[in-house]
């Protein structure tokens, strides 16, 4: 978060998903599209409340199988959940009753156009997640530091 904070991200067309081992390109090496201001750690018990406001990017622990997804909530019996077990970063950007749904960094044709639904309370969603102010387009002066609210 403190990365975005002070370098911004890239869209999805100028630093595309290449699903390959290999080393990250520099903050220099990327036109950041967004920034944002400023950031808190989310209440998990509150993760509804913190919706209304921001995306709420999180650590999940992502097993295996979950590269084969398709469609309908993802549910397994067991998933570790604890400090330490989260292998891979999403962003919550909405819920069901039971269900979070999340985007992932996979492209639009894995998912459900690069999301996935996963059942609330499993794989360690919740346990690290973060609420951030003032999202804007460094690029656009017109709209820096203007406070987007997410439905």
């Amino acid at each position: 978060m403190e990365y975005i904070k002070k370098y911004g991200l890239p869209t999805a067309i100028a630093y595309p998903y290449t699903a390959m081992t290999g080393n990250c390109k520099t903050h220099v090496a990327v036109n950041p599209y967004a920034k944002i201001a400023d950031f808190i750690r989310a209440d998990p018990r509150k993760l509804e409340e913190h919706l209304r406001f921001s995306p709420l990017p999180t650590d999940v622990h992502a097993k295996a199988e979950l590269q084969f997804y398709v469609s309908g909530v993802f549910e397994t019996d067991y998933c570790p959940d604890g400090p330490g077990d989260a292998n891979h970063g999403v962003v919550i950007v909405g819920h069901y009753k039971d269900a979070w749904i999340l985007r992932d960094s996979a492209p639009s044709s894995w998912g459900l156009q690069g999301h996935f639904l996963m059942q609330k309370g499993i794989c360690g969603i919740g346990s690290t997640d973060f609420e951030s102010f003032e999202i804007y387009n460094p690029h656009q002066p017109k709209m820096r530091r203007n406070t987007y609210s997410f439905p």
